[in-house]
């Protein structure tokens, strides 16, 4: 199964993120090693299928397959269940959204995903809200955070800063706004 390091909204590499990979990899290990044995994975991962090239690539379930890879890696013998899905981009993307129920994303990593919908795929962010069971106001912003210099995502994604904050400090006249933050 291949993943394009572009598609989840999720930050991978976050600190929440590592440690939820981890908590799964604990469930995954509990669940194989009960009597009786259980599947690892309560939920499939989703992948779309290509039959020109054989190909699966990713939909939703970085964080199971994740923890399934590392598992492999301990040498563990762990079978991960996929489910083929159809659909364009806008209908992936859209399953994506709902697939990340374990540890639920960040405004800002949900705003990378609704931005993708939004000019990607021109859904309407009123569309969007209503897809995501979100205010309008919560995906605006949401858009707006995925579009803040790296700086401000970084103070995001550490804690250091609230959404509300970086996006009065990114609006601002003052240049050292972000600084201020820190």
């Amino acid at each position: 199964i291949e993943i394009d390091p572009e598609w989840n909204g999720r930050d991978m590499e976050s600190v929440e993120t590592q440690l939820h990979i981890e908590e799964l990899m604990d469930s995954i290990m509990a669940r194989i090693n009960s009597d009786p044995p259980l599947p690892a994975l309560i939920y499939p991962v989703k992948v779309k299928y290509d039959r020109s090239t054989g190909k699966a690539r990713l939909v939703a379930g970085e964080c199971r397959l994740t923890a399934c890879r590392r598992l492999w890696d301990d040498g563990e013998q762990v079978y991960v269940p996929a489910q083929a899905i159809e659909g364009s981009d806008l209908q992936q993307l859209l399953t994506s959204l709902t697939e990340n129920s374990g540890q639920p994303l960040t405004q800002l990593e949900n705003g990378k995903i609704y931005r993708r919908l939004n000019t990607g795929c021109g859904m309407s962010v009123e569309a969007i809200a209503s897809h995501a069971c979100r205010s309008k106001k919560y995906v605006t912003e949401a858009i707006a955070l995925s579009n803040v210099p790296s700086e401000a995502k970084e103070l995001l994604s550490a804690g250091v800063a609230t959404p509300a904050a970086v996006l009065h400090a990114v609006g601002g006249k003052d240049g050292d706004s972000l600084a201020l933050l820190k």
